[in-house]
């Protein structure tokens, strides 16, 4: 499947095709097109492409938000769960984890939006991502980047993917970024008529 590529949350109950469960045990449940899983954590990663040094990985909120996220150098399934997760704590918080061998460790301080550049809470249909290159995990919402942070020497490689713990997430999206870390492609996530954001 080509980059980037888009996930709506469309599929009944299962995973869409491509992509890997990094829990086996709490599996990614659909409803009405959201992510949600209740009692997670789940996380799943787009296994069916290869992504480069510097990707990245972004969620389109929906208005329960609550600890879900994009992850960034993905890989494996359960103890080996390996990933970067940018988790949108809640409308007023975020933070930064890796999870290396099954075990979350957060990255730097909770950050709060609204003393950040951004400067007010997320809302329904804001886009969270983060992004990896070169050892630096960057965190945007909307494009605006509101905090950095140092990865880890042990963890540089992997996927595209989302973390979904209960809170949901309308759409997500994956890619490789390309010099001085814009996209290699438009932006997909526009809003169309009705329920679904594309």
């Amino acid at each position: 499947m080509p980059l980037p590529r888009t996930y709506s949350f469309d599929n009944g109950t299962t995973l869409e095709a491509g992509f890997t469960q990094q829990y086996t045990a709490a599996p990614v449940i659909e409803i009405s097109g959201l992510g949600y899983t209740p009692g997670g954590p789940s996380a799943a990663f787009d296994s069916a492409n290869s992504y480069g040094a510097a990707h990245f990985s972004e969620v389109t909120l929906d208005s329960t938000i609550n600890e879900s996220g994009p992850t960034v150098c993905a890989k494996e399934q359960d103890a080996n769960k390996d990933h970067y997760f940018g988790k949108c704590y809640s409308t007023q918080f975020w933070q930064v984890f890796k999870c290396l061998d099954g075990t979350d460790t957060q990255i730097g301080s909770t950050g709060t939006f609204t003393a950040s550049a951004l400067g007010r809470d997320v809302v329904a249909d804001d886009v969270f991502r983060l992004e990896y290159s070169g050892g630096t995990l960057t965190v945007k919402v909307n494009g605006i980047t509101i905090d950095t942070q140092s990865g880890d020497a042990a963890l540089t490689t992997g996927g595209a993917g989302f973390r979904v713990s209960p809170g949901n997430l309308r759409a997500w999206q994956g890619g490789n970024l390309g010099a001085a870390g814009a996209d290699l492609s438009v932006d997909l996530h526009e809003p169309v008529i009705g329920s679904t954001v594309f």
